[in-house]
């Protein structure tokens, strides 16, 4: 298996967004020398963090696992499902059919690229497990509550991945929580900003979430994060919501310009659009250049033709995002101040 290659740049990048970052949540830190010190010192405690991320969703504690980010939920989940049979999409969050092969788990993967969730070819597949991610990285796709009320009666676990749920319409968390089958992974580095700590959730079952603590590192969270996440959390959600209410503002007008310009974008709930006709060497290459930051995907069938553009959350980058997208694509045109604003 060849190993993951995060987006790297010939040109250096000051606004990146290859990634879907958000923008940090951190309020006013009380950590002095001495706190930093000793979670320095000692093996991380995550009871603190994990009764918050419990009160949010407002579930009992034993319902939460606190992963290092949404990979590591993912990752213990197949390996608790080491030797099954698995079912997913595609094209989706690249490191679902890695941790697949790595687990010894056998994945069927079917296309679903935008519009209804293929339902029927999901279950036509004989698997123990399915998984999906909503809004799904890199379309943006999102499921309906009655595809999940459909998977959770038809498959014996169901992993929603909801990382990028908070951009999204509806969340369909707690449905998915009222369903013992049915687990969901969360993360604090989109919506909240936090991605530099690795600190994602899965929330479900006593008995499941009980499973899959079982698998991987006892000590998967370092201190200092998780006091760093504790902290944004009481802080409040409304510079997350701000942020997000940015996003969804940005969206829809990065989604206008993208089909003005002819590179058919395709409906998004994420904080990411992805432009589905495009030259993505000399897109991607041509923005790096101006110090921005594109993901394509080389080597990933179907994506030859793709690049995702990530949203930045604040109005002075996505000017200058719109700036460099048509310059790019559209070389031969004036950009005016009416196409901008």
């Amino acid at each position: 298996m060849s190993v993951y290659e995060p987006p790297s740049f010939p040109s250096t990048i000051d606004l990146d967004l290859s990634r879907n970052e958000g923008q940090p949540n951190l309020g006013v830190l009380e950590l002095d020398v001495e706190t930093v010190a000793a979670l320095a010192r000692r093996y991380p405690d995550t009871s603190r963090l994990a009764r918050l991320i419990a009160e949010r969703h407002q579930v009992d504690e034993n319902r939460v696992l606190v992963t290092a980010g949404g990979d590591d939920a993912i990752f213990r989940t197949f390996l608790s499902r080491r030797g099954k049979r698995a079912v997913s999409t595609t094209p989706t969050f690249e490191m679902i059919p890695r941790y697949a092969e790595q687990c010894g788990v056998s994945l069927a993967e079917i296309p679903w690229w935008d519009g209804d969730l293929p339902l029927d070819d999901l279950e036509g597949f004989d698997a123990e497990m399915a998984v999906i991610v909503s809004p799904n990285n890199p379309t943006g796709s999102t499921i309906e509550e009655d595809d999940l009320l459909a998977l959770a009666g038809r498959f014996p676990l169901v992993v929603l991945d909801a990382a990028y749920t908070d951009f999204a319409d509806v969340d369909l968390t707690p449905v998915a929580l009222s369903h013992r089958n049915v687990v969901v992974i969360r993360t604090l580095s989109k919506a909240f900003g936090l991605a530099g700590l690795r600190v994602g959730y899965l929330l479900g079952a006593a008995g499941v979430v009980s499973e899959v603590r079982g698998f991987g590192s006892p000590y998967a969270v370092s201190g200092l994060s998780a006091a760093l996440a504790a902290d944004s959390l009481t802080t409040g959600s409304e510079p997350a919501e701000r942020f997000v209410r940015a996003v969804v503002e940005e969206r829809a007008r990065l989604i206008d310009l993208l089909s003005e310009l002819g590179a058919r974008p395709l409906p998004s709930q994420g904080n990411f659009v992805l432009a589905t006709e495009t030259e993505p060497e000399s897109l991607v290459a041509d923005a790096a250049s101006q110090g921005v930051g594109l993901r394509r995907f080389p080597g990933r069938p179907g994506l030859e033709r793709c690049v995702r553009i990530g949203l930045p959350g604040d109005a002075d980058e996505f000017e200058r995002l719109f700036g460099v997208l048509w310059a790019a694509l559209a070389p031969d045109r004036e950009l005016e101040v009416a196409d901008v604003w």
